[in-house]
């Protein structure tokens, strides 16, 4: 991710380090959007809740990858468990789990957040001959 501040030289200074920057915000949004309205038809199917998390699921990385260029396995990854915890925290098709409770996901989704952002890629060493 970049952010561009308006300094009078005109740095550009990049922010996160390797995979510890895995919030996706717009996939994130879209799953909130999607589940509220699905949430406000009342005869909508049960199943449209999987539906949404599987196409966010599948979508994150596509779109870290392509929109974003995100071009680091480890990130890709990761940022896609960040989203199946983010979604396991808001309930959504979970809580259609009779074993679900939402205190799991609210438990989950801090320590996730926590230990994931110790992750860093492996960089390679090279050898001075």
């Amino acid at each position: 991710m970049r952010v561009v501040l308006p300094h009078r030289n005109k740095k550009r200074i990049r922010t996160g380090r390797g995979c510890s920057n895995i919030s996706q915000p717009r996939v994130v949004t879209l799953y909130l959007f999607l589940n509220t309205t699905v949430a406000a038809d009342k005869s909508s199917p049960r199943f449209l809740y999987w539906v949404i998390f599987f196409a966010g699921l599948v979508g994150t990385p596509i779109y870290l990858r392509f929109v974003q260029k995100v071009a680091v396995p480890l990130q890709l990854i990761i940022s896609t468990a960040a989203f199946a915890v983010w979604a396991f925290a808001l309930g959504g098709p979970f809580s259609e789990i009779p074993a679900y409770k939402p205190i799991y996901g609210a438990v989950l989704l801090p320590i996730f957040t926590f230990f994931v952002a110790c992750i860093k890629p492996a960089t390679s060493t090279k050898s001075r001959s």
